[in-house]
């Protein structure tokens, strides 16, 4: 259910829908998945939202190998989203997501060298 939210999230097979998004992360949570746990008190609206919890959940689920955890909190400190931006942490944690086998991780980082090779070329 986590990673069928984090389709729901980007729209990748699926259309986007925050709504959909939601369910399936609290039907993960149900299931005690601690990165979809983070994820719903990051997301959530008030007075549920609770993101330093909700990062303390990622980053335990990220550092229990969680590859798709792992992914999202290095999203979020690459993009400086809801912790300060720290592009050291978010690609050493894209690393490890793209390495475990994260599909999602392995695109950015394939996006991303693109990118860096497009600059070099100019």
């Amino acid at each position: 259910a986590y990673l069928l939210a984090l389709f729901y999230e980007l729209g990748i097979g699926v259309q986007e829908d925050h709504e959909m998004k939601q369910k399936l992360l609290v039907q993960a949570a149900g299931l005690g998945h601690l990165g979809a746990k983070g994820e719903m008190l990051i997301e959530a609206t008030e007075p549920s939202k609770d993101v330093p919890k909700g990062i303390s959940f990622l980053t335990q689920a990220a550092s229990d190998d969680d590859m798709f955890a792992q992914g999202s909190l290095g999203g979020y400190y690459l993009q400086g989203k809801y912790i300060p931006r720290n592009v050291e942490k978010g690609i050493q944690w894209m690393t490890l997501s793209a390495q475990a086998g994260n599909p999602l991780a392995i695109m950015w980082l394939n996006e991303m060298e693109k990118s860096m090779e497009g600059n070099d070329a100019e």
